[in-house]
């Protein structure tokens, strides 16, 4: 299992520095990292060199190439990823009252 330290958010998008990227992930052929609601998305540019797979828990992990990568969202600052680094994202979570159940966090 990779080891795993906490290095902030990106909105509702918490992010997880890793040593390495676990095995069997399943890739997205997307530079969509995570919708939010509505048209909202947390996105690689373009010209990020970047790889995104997804764990069996429904968690995203990524691996930024030699040319770096860029995330944007339409309500967060642009973030800037250096070559070599690789993460894991996990969608915040919160318990809603009224129906008893733990939720995405949606931004």
């Amino acid at each position: 299992m990779p080891k795993l330290t906490f290095v902030g958010h990106h909105g509702d998008v918490t992010l997880y520095r890793a040593d390495k990227l676990p095995e069997g992930l399943k890739e997205i052929q997307s530079l969509v990292l995570h919708k939010g609601e509505g048209v909202h998305v947390h996105q690689f540019t373009n010209d990020s060199d970047v790889y995104i797979g997804e764990d069996k828990d429904g968690n995203r992990w990524f691996s930024v190439g030699a040319g770096g990568a860029t995330i944007t969202h339409e309500e967060h600052q642009t973030q800037v990823f250096p070559p070599g680094t690789v993460f894991k994202t996990v969608i915040e979570r919160s318990y809603n009252p009224y129906t008893k159940a733990i939720e995405a966090v949606q931004d």
